[in-house]
């Protein structure tokens, strides 16, 4: 899932387009945690310090499962 775009990425040339737009782009985090959930996913791993992203996660939906690593 890209962030620009908060859609699945397919082909070489789609993930090319969106890692250069990711530049100067806005992160849609929360559209691509929103369609993750709605295709199923129920557990999610935050990786590093901090726990700023499982924060968000749990604001946005607090029944799914939600763990993080690094601290």
């Amino acid at each position: 899932i890209s962030n620009v775009t908060a859609n699945y990425v397919k082909t070489p040339e789609e993930i090319r387009d969106c890692l250069e737009r990711q530049v100067i782009s806005p992160v849609l985090w929360e559209d691509s945690i929103r369609l993750m959930i709605k295709d199923g996913t129920t557990k999610f791993y935050e990786i590093g310090p901090g726990k700023i992203l499982t924060g968000l996660l749990q604001r946005i939906d607090k029944t799914k499962e939600v763990y993080n690593y690094g601290n």
